[in-house]
């Protein structure tokens, strides 16, 4: 799961806010589509087009609108807000990331739809969320698309994987076909060390605003493969 730095709120998402201030009508759904189009554009560029949870790539439809295969997810759950009376925790952009699928799609057995109300706001501590700084180190990807907390005793980190559906079947078959590219090329060729640092170097740095899909499952496991040769 890669760390994600929330920055500031699109304007257009403050201003309303502060208009409505003490309203009863500050909810996430009484947010005009205007506002919520430019909030999804942001989102994006925050995460360089990676779906929070599970780092699918998330295309553009339309750069202009901001159209995108992508939903606005609440990590703490909008009907938990309601229910324990943070309604204004649903318009926080704290709170707020994008992730896959689209709005209106089915579930595909992972991800934000997978997770659906979790957690609670009792359960909130289990949630290892993108925007902890400590993700990135608590949670382990291998080679076979695997995936696994880093510590066997990182309750939190066993958790979010559970309930994200991030071992599902399908999610692990993609990342180990997308890992394994790394380590050889079409014609069966296996890299030098000198090609995997470089390829190493290419994966941290975004391009034309996008991280690739699956950017944590390869950024891990190029580090090792190198630090093995050393």
């Amino acid at each position: 799961m890669r760390h994600i730095v929330k920055t500031m709120a699109p304007a257009s998402l403050v201003e309303w806010i502060a208009e409505n201030k003490g309203e009863s009508n500050i909810d996430y759904e009484n947010i005009p589509t205007c506002v919520k189009t430019e909030l999804r554009k942001k989102l994006l560029d925050e995460q360089f087009c990676l779906c929070a949870y599970t780092e699918l790539r998330i295309e553009r439809d339309n750069p202009r609108t901001g159209q995108a295969r992508c939903h606005i997810e609440h990590m703490l759950p909008q009907t938990v807000c309601r229910q324990s009376r943070l309604i204004e925790k649903t318009v926080n952009y704290t709170n707020i990331v994008a992730c896959y699928p689209a709005d209106g799609a089915e579930d595909p057995g992972f991800g934000a739809r997978f997770k659906d109300q979790w957690p609670s706001l009792v359960e909130e501590h289990m949630f290892l969320k993108p925007t902890d700084p400590s993700c990135e180190s608590r949670i382990e990807y291998k080679k076979d698309g695997t995936i696994q907390a880093a510590s066997p005793s990182d309750a939190a980190a066993n958790e979010t994987i559970s309930r994200l559906g991030l071992k599902n079947e399908k999610l692990t078959r993609m990342r180990r076909e997308a890992v394994l590219e790394l380590f050889q090329d079409a014609r069966g060729t296996k890299p030098t060390r000198q090609g995997l640092q470089a390829r190493h170097r290419a994966l941290l740095t975004p391009i034309d605003g996008k991280l690739e899909q699956f950017y944590s499952a390869k950024r891990q496991c190029l580090a090792k493969k190198i630090q093995s040769w050393q």
